[in-house]
């Protein structure tokens, strides 16, 4: 089941921080202990230190508590003491406008070392990404809610920020956006960002950063049909819930059946210069919350259902991921 990004980043980070108070091996002895965050930053493009515009040390949860901020902190710096708990630490980093985080585990030896904090000069071109689009396509009662994926790789040499505003999506005008998502291999934490369309048009605000970074877009529409206007790329992998609400496809070049493991069945479609148009069935719905449904031959108990999507949510935070190992990359068209 696909829940709201907003559900999904709060189950991600359940699962991260459980699997941090695994290794932290917490005692009631440290819930009184501080930590002083320390550390250096260090400019990823040169391999020189670098003075930041701004540090700030979070502690995350369903919401991002800033515990303290440091303005123009020079190129080394110490926050002051924070209660040390079970739960990671994060380092944001604001440099020439884009932002960069570092995870700091719940594991003493590693929050008493000296972070480095990494961050890049701007500067990557379009050539420098590699770019793999997905569609997800949930057949809803209400109408359709779809995820745009992008699992884009920046491969500039030397390592080069990608700058915000410069990355374009498309959209249909039935399209409302309801969420906007970038998490980056180094942290694997989705952090949530305002983004909104101007002429059918999505500027992404944030960079991307060198690495692998899953770019996600959902959007929602009361119509079954999604004509998808990005042309740009010469093929996206689709995905579909249920599994039995098959998109019937129009205007495409060619297409091939794909089984991707966690997500079932799924369609390599070729582009061409045309919209492509999905169209899903009246019937066959796909539901958020499975006691929506008046009846569930498979999960007849309560208990049974919440951990049903529980493990189905972590499955599709996962989704991105799966995409980004296929072998085949894209580089935009244009």
């Amino acid at each position: 089941m696909t829940l709201k990004i907003a559900t999904s980043y709060c189950l991600f980070l359940f699962l991260l921080l459980s699997a941090f108070s695994l290794q932290a091996q917490p005692g009631p002895e440290r819930a009184s202990q501080t930590v002083e965050i320390h550390g250096a930053v260090v400019n990823g493009t040169g391999r020189r230190p670098v003075n930041p515009e701004k540090l700030e040390l979070i502690r995350p949860g369903q919401q991002m508590t800033v515990l303290h901020t440091m303005e123009n902190p020079g190129p080394t710096f110490r926050f002051p003491p924070a209660e040390r708990v079970s739960v990671p630490f994060l380092i944001r980093a604001t440099y020439q406008g884009e932002t960069y985080v570092t995870v700091v585990p719940p594991v003493p030896e590693r929050q008493d070392a000296a972070q480095t904090v990494e961050v890049f000069e701007a500067g990557a071109q379009k050539q420098d990404l590699n770019i793999m689009p997905g569609v997800e396509l949930l057949n809803e009662e209400g109408g359709l809610r779809i995820n745009l994926v992008y699992s884009v790789e920046n491969v500039s040499n030397p390592p080069r920020t990608f700058a915000g505003e410069q990355f374009q999506i498309r959209i249909p005008d039935s399209a409302k956006i309801t969420g906007c998502q970038l998490a980056h291999q180094s942290s694997r934490m989705p952090a949530p960002f305002s983004c909104g369309a101007e002429n059918g048009v999505i500027r992404v605000p944030k960079g991307f950063r060198p690495g692998s970074s899953q770019l996600t877009i959902q959007l929602e529409q009361s119509q079954r049909n999604y004509l998808d206007p990005e042309t740009s790329y010469p093929f996206k992998v689709i995905v579909w819930k249920p599994e039995k609400a098959k998109p019937a496809i129009q205007n495409q070049k060619a297409t091939e059946e794909l089984k991707i493991r966690g997500l079932g069945p799924a369609l390599k479609v070729d582009y061409a210069s045309d919209p492509v148009e999905y169209s899903m069935p009246n019937d066959s719905f796909h539901y958020a919350n499975p006691l929506q449904s008046d009846y569930n031959p498979v999960f007849d108990r309560t208990w049974h259902t919440v951990l049903a999507v529980l493990a189905a949510g972590a499955i599709l935070l996962l989704a991105i991921s799966i995409l980004s190992s296929f072998r085949i990359q894209v580089r935009r068209t244009r």
